[in-house]
Order: C-alpha cells, then structure tokens, then sequence
C-alpha cells in the first residue's frame, strides 16, 4: 500500500478504516487533532491513537502491517513505514484527559476518501491542550488550545466545567481568549 502521498486525514482515514477491519477500536488524540482542528497550523509528526478495544498488541501489529507499517522499538508503541513520513503511536489507554474518562459523546467520526477515523471532538481536543498547560505550564499547549477554540465550535461550559474538575479556578473564557496584539508606541 502506497501511503506516501497521503495527507494527515487520508492517513488517518485508512488507520481507522484498517483497525476497525481488524476489530480494533482506537481513537485519535493528542497533536494530531490539534493539527487536523487548527487546519495544520501546528504540525504534529505522529498519529497518537488510544485502543479503547484493548487489543492484543499481536493484532494491532497484524493491522498496521497490512498497510505496510512495522513496529519500532520495544513494547510495540510505535509504527513506522519508510514511506511515510508520520509516525503511528499507541499511549496507553484508557481515553482520559486529566481525570476525565473521554466517553462517546466526546468522540467524534470523520469520513475521508481513505476510510473513517475517530477523534476527539474539537471541545475534547481542547481539554487535551489545556491538561499539558494546567498541569506542565507548557504554553505552546496553550497557544494550540487558543486556535482550536478560534478556529472551531466547542462547549466553552464543558471546558470551564472540565477545568473545575481538574482543582483549576481558571476562568476558560478569559484563559481561551486570543491575546491583543501588542501595539508599539514610538
């Protein structure tokens, strides 16, 4: 299978489509999503999927070999193809972000001409930033969680609900607001 040409999505597609073949069920998460939701504004290497089927790794390595990707490095975590340039993950499951247990109404399905794919919705996908910069101060999570929020619909009391959850005061609306450009008085 030639996956050299294709794009995050297409990619994405044929995963999905090539999984749910095999009986896995695995979701899109981390900055992938973030690139797909910020339309490529932040790019991301790899495709991190979280297998809420809890398969066998055996089978998840009969899946992927079928589309021409072979594992790499121990623990069967990693998915390479020398044509390809993204890099297939496996994090461990379950699905949470922080806490929260990411259940199906926070997953979404999308369809491409390669095959359907899950992910976290736009809203989740925010939440998923927003863990990396309440709980490491990593600011680019921050910035990535700010375009999502521009760029698509989300649940703002979802978020605002979830950070509470997580010991956050933060004010979601305030926090998601895209900061003013500096203006320079001369």
């Amino acid at each position: 299978m030639n996956v050299s040409n294709l794009t995050r999505i297409e990619l994405a597609g044929l995963i999905g489509q090539t999984l749910t073949y095999h009986g896995i069920d695995a979701v899109l998460s981390g900055g992938s999503c973030v690139s797909i939701y910020s339309n490529e504004r932040w790019v991301s290497q790899d495709l991190d999927l979280i297998d809420i089927s809890y398969s066998d790794k055996k089978k998840i390595i009969t899946a992927l070999h079928t589309i021409g990707f072979t594992n790499r490095g121990a623990g069967h975590k990693y998915f390479v193809n020398p044509h390809c340039e993204f890099t297939i993950e496996f994090p461990t499951a379950p699905l949470m972000i922080g806490d929260e247990h990411v259940v199906d109404e926070g997953i979404v399905h999308m369809a491409t001409d390669s095959g359907v794919f899950k992910l976290l919705s736009a809203t989740n996908c925010v939440k998923d930033r927003l863990a990396s910069y309440i709980h490491w101060n990593d600011l680019q999570c921050l910035e990535q969680a700010r375009d999502v929020v521009h760029l698509q619909t989300v649940d703002m009391n979802n978020i605002q609900s979830w950070l509470s959850s997580e010991g956050s005061a933060i004010d979601a609306r305030v926090l998601l607001a895209k900061p003013s450009p500096q203006s320079t008085d001369d």
